[in-house]
């Protein structure tokens, strides 16, 4: 039989071997990953698609890209949290949680707190959370 990777001639060891030597299979295998890289590389050259956020057309540089820039991937991503922090919110005060929505994780509710002191306080807290004041 003859090796289809370097044309010599070889006594196969079973039925459907192909190639005389792991060498040669080896090296047959690599070209075909090669070719078929080569092959699909094209083909999404090729394809071109629309921005999610800006909507203008692009060519994507790998298979799941569905922005043409990381400015509109980050744009898309701030909207993206809004909506999920809108969601969660509605559904927190449709379960009478209204008490821990505020500005962040100082304690601050939506409505002000009877002791004025201690709504002061809170603000404060939050303030240097938020690195707004020292």
């Amino acid at each position: 039989m003859i090796c289809k990777q370097c044309g010599k001639e070889f006594t196969p060891n079973h039925g459907n071997q192909k190639y005389c030597s792991i060498n040669c299979r080896t090296k047959a295998k690599n070209a075909l990953d090669h070719q078929y890289y080569n092959t699909r590389k094209q083909e999404k050259t090729l394809e071109i698609i629309e921005c999610e956020y800006c909507h203008k057309l692009f060519t994507p540089v790998h298979g799941n890209q569905k922005y043409c820039s990381t400015e509109c991937q980050y744009h898309a991503d701030l909207e993206n949290n809004a909506d999920s922090r809108m969601k969660s919110y509605h559904k927190n005060k449709k379960r009478g949680g209204d008490k821990f929505w505020g500005m962040g994780s100082g304690g601050l509710g939506p409505h002000m707190h009877e002791d004025q002191k201690l709504e002061h306080l809170k603000i404060q807290n939050e303030l240097r959370r938020l690195h707004l004041v020292k």
